[in-house]
C-alpha cells in the first residue's frame, strides 16, 4: 500500500479497509442470524455463505471445550448489522439489476459483479434480499406521494424517514433508512412528486389496506401451502404460518396423491404467477380529481391504489384468483371507500345519486359467483365506487333475556364468533368461509352454515335489518332498532326482501340476530361406511332424528376421504387407525374397500344431556348401516380441515392446476343420480376437450334436511399447457351446473347467483315473477345506484 501525499489519505483508508474484508471470518453466530433474517435453514444459509466465498472460523463443537451460540437477537435491524459483515460478498450480487443497493453493501469495491448466481441456496438467499430491497424502495417512494399529496413539495430525509416508517411493517428500518438516503441522492434527477393527472393512483402490493389476506389467493397472509425439498430430494408440501394445525408439518403424501388422482406430473420448478405485473401500472380511474377530493375530504378511509381496486372487483372464484394472477380483469372499480358509522353510508348513496357512481356493496371479498366484479364498460358507463363494510363491525347490543343482539354488518365472523364468545353466547352461524366472510355478505347471499341444523340458516337467525338505498334508511320495529318485529303479520317484511339481493337493492348496515348460550358440551365424532351409497341412507336416517340430531353431519366421497388421507402428516393417529380398521375387518369380514369406502364426520353440540342423547342416537343408526365409529380424533380434524384446505386450491394453481367447489340443494330421492350424472357428465366434457390428465371430482354432502341434503362438488384439472384455461374451466363448471339442474338441483344452496350463474335463472321462475322481481328493484332504486348487476338483477 502506498500514499503519495494527503489527497490520497482516502484511497489509504479504502486499501486498509479492502484489506481488512479479506480477514472477516464468520462464525455459527452469522450462519443462525442470516438463517433467521432470510428464513432459510441453518445448513443452506452455510452452504450459500460457503458459495460466496465467506471465510469461516474453525469449528468450536469440541467436546471438551464447546462453544455456544450467544442469543440471536429478534430484531430485524440488529439481524441486518450481523448477516451484512459479509457484506461484501453480497454486493456483486446485485451489481447488475440493484446497483445502488450493490454500492450501498459495499462501496469499496463499486464495479465488482458476478455474471451468475453460485448455486441455489445463494439464489434464495439473493431473492429474499432482493424483496427487503424492493420493499424498501416501494415503501420510500410511496411516503414520498404521500407527503407531496398534503403539501410537502421537498421532504427532509428525516421527514420522508418517518413517513415510510408509518407506512412500514415489512422492512427492518437500517434498510428503510438506507431507501431514504439513496432516495435522497437521486433527488435532483427524480423529484418525489404526484402526477397531478394520476392522484393519489399509487401501488401498494405488500399490504391491501386493512386486510390480513394476501391477494391472489386465499386466506391470511402469513399462511398457504407451499412445495418444499426433502431431505430425500423428493418434493413435499407443507403448510406456512402458525394459526392451524398442520402448520409447519410435512405432508409427504399430498403430492403424490394429487399426481396419481390426475396421472399427470407436477414440475415444481414451473410454476404459475402470483400477481400479475400489470397491476403495478397506473390504471385510470374514472373519478376526476375534484371527485377523488371530495371523497377523501368526506370520509375517514378511502383508496384509489390499483391492488385495492382490484381486490374490491374481485371474490374468490377460480375466474377472479385467475385474472389477478394473470392480469386479465377488464374492470375494476375507479374508489374503495370504507364507512364508519351509519351516516356515512347515507352521505355516500347522496354523492353516489348526485354525482352520477354506482355503487358496489364489499362485505369479505369472499364470493365464488363474480358478485362483485364490476360490470363490463358497454353495460356500466358510470363510475363505480366499492363500499367495503368492514369498519362498520361493532356489536350495538346484547339482550340475553331475549335472545338478541344488535350487530353492524361489516363483522367477520372470527370477530363477531369471538366477541360473543367472551360474553358467553353465540350466534351459531359458522360458513367455511366465516373467518373471512361478514354478517352482511351472509344476509345478502342468503347463506347456511355447518352447524344449521343446530341453529339454522341465516335466514331463521335474522330477526330485523337496517338497509340504506337510494330513497334513505329502510326499517321496521322501531327507528333505534331496539323493537325488533319478531313473527308478526304485517305483512311483507324488509328481512324477506333483502335476503339473498346481493348488493342491488342497498347497503346493509346491521342486523338484529338470535343468540344463544354457548353450550355446556361439544363433542366430535366419525363414521367409516363400506360406500357412498350407505353413507347416503345413513344420512337420511340422521336427518329424520328430530331434536336429537347432531349440530352437523358431513358425508365425504371416497375420493374427498382418500384426499383427507393425503393431507394427514406423515402417518398420524388417524391414519394409522384408519390403517387398523382396514386390517382387522378385512381379515374378518372382507367389508371395506379402500376404493369405495367412505367416512362422516360429526359434530355435537348442546347441554350434556343432549350430546349424550345425539351420541347416542348415531351409535344405533351406525350399527343398522354396518357402519364403525371412529372416534373423535377423526371427527374434530376433519372440521379443523375444514378451514386449511380452502388454501389448496390457489396453492394448486401455482402448478398449473385449476380447482374449485360448486353446490346445490337436491331432494332425496335425487342425490345418487344427481352425483352419478354430474360426474359422468364433468369426465365427458374434460375428455371431449383432449385436457391434460383426468379430471378429480369429489362429492359431499354438508347439510341435512328432512327433505333432502346440501351437495358440494370439487373439481380439478391440470391446465398446463392449455390456452384460456379459466374459460375451459368455466365451460365445464356450466355444463356440470347444466347437469345438475337437469337432474332436479338447485342452481344454488348458499353461494349465491352472482354474475356467474345468472344467464341460468331465466327458467327458474315464470316470466311473470321474474317482472315482479325486477319492478321492486325499479321501485326501489330507480337509477340503479346498486349496480352490481347480479342474480335476478344481472339484466
Amino acid at each position: 500500500m502506498s500514499c503519495k501525499g494527503n489527497e490520497d489519505f482516502r484511497g489509504l483508508v479504502s486499501q486498509v479497509q479492502m484489506s481488512q474484508q479479506d480477514l472477516i471470518h464468520v462464525s455459527d453466530y452469522h450462519i443462525h442470524a442470516t438463517s433467521k433474517l432470510l428464513k432459510m435453514d441453518f445448513s443452506d444459509a452455510k452452504k450459500a455463505m460457503e458459495a460466496l466465498g465467506c471465510n469461516f472460523w474453525p469449528s468450536a463443537k469440541s467436546q471438551h471445550s464447546p462453544l455456544a451460540v450467544p442469543e440471536i437477537p429478534n430484531d430485524e435491524s440488529d439481524l441486518c448489522s450481523i448477516v451484512f459483515q459479509f457484506s461484501h460478498l453480497l454486493a456483486p450480487l446485485f451489481y447488475s439489476e440493484r446497483r445502488e443497493w450493490s454500492i450501498w453493501l459495499n462501496h469499496l469495491n463499486a464495479g465488482a459483479h458476478r455474471s451468475s448466481i453460485p448455486n441455489q441456496h445463494t439464489q434464495a438467499m439473493y431473492d429474499s434480499l432482493s424483496t427487503y430491497f424492493d420493499t424498501a424502495d416501494m415503501l420510500v417512494a410511496d411516503a414520498g406521494r404521500q407527503l407531496r399529496h398534503y403539501g410537502f413539495e421537498n421532504p427532509k430525509d428525516t421527514h420522508l424517514f418517518q413517513a415510510a416508517v408509518k407506512l412500514n411493517d415489512k422492512v427492518p428500518l437500517l434498510l428503510l433508512r438506507a431507501a431514504v438516503e439513496m432516495k435522497a441522492r437521486h433527488a435532483d434527477a427524480e423529484p418525489l412528486h404526484l402526477d397531478p393527472t394520476s392522484f393519489l393512483e399509487r401501488v401498494e402490493p405488500y399490504q391491501l389496506i386493512d386486510s390480513q389476506e394476501k391477494l391472489g389467493f386465499w386466506g391470511f397472509a402469513d399462511c398457504g401451502f407451499v412445495l418444499k425439498a426433502g431431505s430425500n430430494g423428493r418434493g413435499f408440501v407443507s403448510m406456512e404460518g402458525t394459526r392451524y394445525g398442520l402448520c409447519g408439518r410435512p405432508l409427504e403424501k399430498l403430492l403424490p396423491f394429487i399426481q396419481s388422482e390426475l396421472k399427470i406430473q407436477i414440475d415444481p420448478m414451473k410454476e404459475f404467477d402470483s400477481v400479475s405485473p400489470v397491476w403495478g401500472r397506473q390504471t385510470s380511474s374514472r373519478l376526476n380529481n375534484a371527485e377523488k377530493e371530495v371523497l377523501c375530504e368526506s370520509f375517514e378511509a378511502s383508496s384509489f391504489s390499483i391492488l385495492d381496486r382490484v381486490r374490491h372487483g374481485t371474490g374468490h372464484s377460480q375466474e377472479d384468483i385467475f385474472s389477478i394472477r394473470t392480469g386479465t380483469l377488464c374492470r375494476i372499480p375507479d374508489a374503495v371507500v370504507w364507512p364508519h358509522v351509519e351516516e356515512d353510508v347515507e352521505r355516500l348513496v347522496c354523492m353516489a345519486k348526485k354525482l352520477g357512481w354506482c355503487l358496489i356493496p364489499f362485505g369479505g371479498g369472499t364470493n365464488v359467483t363474480n358478485a362483485t366484479r364490476c360490470p363490463a364498460e358497454d353495460v356500466e358507463t358510470r363510475a363505480i365506487v366499492s363500499v367495503d363494510m368492514k369498519k362498520m363491525r361493532k356489536i350495538l347490543w346484547v339482550n340475553e333475556e331475549d335472545g338478541l343482539a344488535h350487530v353492524e354488518a361489516g363483522i367477520t365472523g372470527r370477530e363477531l364468533v369471538d366477541e360473543l364468545a367472551r360474553q358467553g353466547l353465540t350466534m351459531g352461524h359458522e360458513p367455511d368461509s366465516f373467518e373471512f366472510s361478514t354478517l352482511g355478505g351472509w344476509i345478502a347471499t342468503k347463506a347456511s352454515g355447518m352447524k344449521r341444523s343446530r341453529y339454522g340458516n341465516i335466514e331463521d337467525i335474522v330477526k330485523s335489518v337496517r338497509v340504506i338505498g337510494p330513497t334513505g334508511l329502510q326499517w321496521q320495529g322501531s327507528e333505534d332498532g331496539k323493537r325488533t318485529p319478531g313473527r308478526a303479520a304485517e305483512g311483507f317484511d324488509l328481512c324477506s326482501l333483502v335476503m339473498g339481493s346481493e348488493g342491488c337493492l342497498g347497503i346493509i348496515t346491521s342486523a338484529v340476530i338470535r343468540i344463544w348460550p354457548l353450550p355446556e358440551a361439544k363433542e366430535y365424532d366419525s363414521v367409516l361406511l363400506q360406500s357412498f351409497q350407505e353413507g347416503l341412507q345413513f344420512t337420511r336416517s340422521i336427518a329424520r332424528l328430530g331434536a336429537n340430531i347432531p349440530s352437523s353431519v358431513r358425508l365425504l366421497d371416497n375420493a374427498h376421504f382418500r384426499l383427507g388421507q393425503a393431507l394427514q402428516p406423515k402417518e398420524s393417529i388417524p391414519d394409522k387407525l384408519v390403517r387398523q380398521i382396514f386390517e382387522t375387518t378385512a381379515s374378518i369380514l372382507g367389508t371395506y374397500d379402500p376404493m369405495s369406502v367412505v367416512c362422516a364426520t360429526i359434530s355435537y353440540e348442546g347441554t350434556r344431556a343432549e350430546v349424550k342423547a345425539q351420541k347416542k342416537a348415531i351409535r344405533s343408526i351406525a350399527a343398522v348401516h354396518g357402519a364403525t365409529m371412529l372416534g373423535s380424533s377423526i371427527g374434530k380434524a376433519g372440521y379443523d380441515l375444514t378451514f386449511m384446505i380452502a388454501y389448496l386450491r390457489d396453492f394448486a394453481m401455482t402448478y398449473h392446476l385449476l380447482g374449485e367447489s360448486f353446490e346445490t340443494y337436491v331432494p332425496w330421492s335425487k342425490v345418487e343420480s344427481l352425483i352419478s350424472a354430474t360426474k359422468s357428465r364433468i369426465s365427458q366434457e374434460h375428455a371431449s376437450r383432449l385436457l391434460p390428465g383426468v379430471p378429480f371430482v369429489g362429492c359431499r354432502v354438508t347439510q341435512l334436511y328432512h327433505e333432502g341434503v346440501c351437495l358440494y362438488f370439487y373439481l380439478c384439472f391440470s391446465f398446463d399447457g392449455v390456452e384460456n384455461p379459466s374459460k375451459v374451466f368455466s365451460e365445464l363448471e356450466k355444463a356440470a351446473r347444466a347437469e345438475i339442474l337437469n337432474q332436479g338441483g338447485s342452481l344454488s344452496h348458499h353461494h349465491g347467483i352472482g354474475k356467474l350463474r345468472a344467464d341460468l335463472l331465466k327458467d327458474r321462475a315464470s316470466p311473470s315473477f321474474s317482472d315482479t322481481i325486477r319492478s321492486i328493484k325499479t321501485a326501489l332504486d330507480e337509477d340503479n345506484i346498486f349496480g352490481a348487476r347480479n342474480g335476478a338483477y344481472s339484466h
